[in-house]
């Protein structure tokens, strides 16, 4: 398992540049390498963008980490 951002993946996946990935999300490639370093999810328009045209391999949970489960049970 890999702890890069989703989009590092994907463009590592497909052997993209920042740029070309910005291109083909519509966006600078410098958004693309602020999301990256930043760690940040991409804006609502931007994810749905990428929704798209990776055909479903970058996903809106993919840029959400859940909080970790406690081990306390509910009363």
């Amino acid at each position: 398992m890999t702890n890069d951002h989703p989009v590092r993946a994907y463009r590592k996946k497909h052997d993209l540049s920042s740029r070309e990935a910005g291109r083909l999300f519509g966006c600078a490639g410098s958004t693309i390498d602020r999301l990256e370093q930043e760690g940040r999810a991409p804006s609502p328009e931007l994810m749905q963008r990428m929704i798209d045209v990776s055909d479903g391999e970058l996903l809106p949970n993919d840029f959400y980490k859940l909080p970790k489960p406690s081990n306390q049970t509910a009363a």
